[in-house]
């Protein structure tokens, strides 16, 4: 009896004798491989009371009525066990493992589609549910978006929207309810969002302009510490000798001003300039000096022959510290000399240079011209009495 190439389905044969038997066999084998579906692979031993359909992938070493049947799919009819063997390309399903499988070069792979390319595909989710809003949708634990291996070697992901009102930006939530955003929200400005309420409430952390990158921050700003502001800029310094809170340098330029104060009104009103001068409107400068905040008051010694011995000098700084060595002359004391006069007046700081202490001198200065006043009263006073005593009558 001839067989077809493929499924070994038998032929009827011409003026073949009980053809319906020879049909019956053919269809019962299309049965089974038809839609091809599976009980399990890899199975060893026959069931004792197969269901009829029921079909088997055998696996190596099998015994019993499979003996010799390796690699072969059995199918259970009612006239006992067929066998077919596989041929590349073919498909089955799994029922034990809900997967499904193909047949390539002698053994059954999980199949997993390869697609030239996707194009205009309305809705794509990946193990998650897409909609009309959110057209991808992805459930993670992570998602890659590595750079060709046969192109430049970068890495874009680009973010555009059709025009500046509208927004393009990303969006991170708890519970798919806001909590911050980031980029081009409303405007073509960079901004970083935070909201405790899904952005029913929210605050601008800060905002780069577009036209000239300048950084605004819009609310309190803390650096160098991880509590909470106690002003607008709260700076503080790293730990350890020599530690510097804030560094600010200057430009250099004629109108150099790397530190001013204004008022409400933009008018300055305290400017420390790149050269170290500082311009006071007001030329009010002072420190709290409340009777509540000291103790062991009494009245200060003689500021007199300290202020006497101190000497006033006109100087230039080197070039080292000034970029017009050969500008106008400077007017203060040497710290070395004035230390050996008074050591409150001096400092030093991290690079082992000296300082003095100006606002002490001009205190000093303060109980100098104290005394002074004082003997100018008397000798006005003695003056005064010489000349009562010249003008009587002898």
């Amino acid at each position: 009896m001839a067989n077809t190439p493929r499924l070994n389905l038998p032929l009827i044969e011409s003026d073949q004798a009980l053809k319906h038997v020879t049909h019956n066999e053919a269809l019962a084998t299309l049965d089974g491989l038809i839609q091809t579906s599976v009980e399990m692979q890899g199975a060893l031993t026959p069931p004792g009371s197969p269901a009829l359909g029921a079909t088997y992938e055998i696996g190596t070493g099998a015994s019993g009525d499979w003996l010799g049947r390796d690699g072969e799919l059995a199918m259970w009819t009612d006239g006992g066990w067929r066998y077919v063997t596989p041929f590349e390309g073919w498909l089955m399903w799994d029922k034990a493992l809900a997967a499904l499988f193909v047949y390539r070069s002698g053994a059954w792979t999980g199949y997993s589609p390869q697609f030239a390319e996707f194009q205009n595909i309305a809705l794509f989710g990946v193990n998650a549910t897409a909609d009309v809003t959110n057209k991808l949708s992805v459930s993670s634990d992570a998602a890659l978006f590595g750079h060709d291996s046969s192109g430049t070697g970068d890495m874009r992901i680009k973010i555009n929207k059709s025009a500046t009102a509208n927004t393009a930006s990303h969006l991170f939530q708890v519970g798919f309810s806001g909590r911050a955003e980031l980029g081009l929200t409303g405007d073509d400005d960079f901004h970083i969002k935070v909201s405790p309420d899904n952005f029913t409430t929210s605050f601008q952390a800060l905002r780069i302009d577009k036209d000239n990158g300048d950084l605004i921050a819009e609310n309190r700003l803390s650096v160098g510490h991880s509590g909470a502001p106690a002003s607008i800029l709260h700076v503080v310094g790293q730990p350890g000798s020599g530690a510097t809170a804030v560094t600010i340098d200057g430009d250099g330029g004629s109108g150099d001003k790397p530190l001013r104060i204004r008022n409400a009104a933009g008018v300055d009103k305290c400017i420390i300039r790149g050269d170290g001068d500082v311009e006071n409107v007001n030329n009010n400068y002072g420190s709290l000096s409340d009777v509540s905040l000291k103790q062991d008051i009494r009245k200060a010694r003689s500021q007199w022959h300290d202020v006497a011995r101190l000497r006033l000098c006109n100087y230039r700084l080197r070039s080292a510290v000034d970029d017009d060595p050969d500008g106008a002359p400077h007017l203060g004391l040497i710290a070395q000399e004035t230390e050996k006069i008074s050591q409150g007046l001096v400092f030093q700081n991290e690079d082992g240079l000296l300082g003095i202490k100006y606002s002490i001198v001009h205190l000093k200065a303060l109980g100098a011209l104290q005394e002074a006043m004082l003997r100018i009263e008397k000798l006005e006073q003695a003056v005064a009495d010489l000349s009562k005593s010249a003008s009587k009558p002898q």
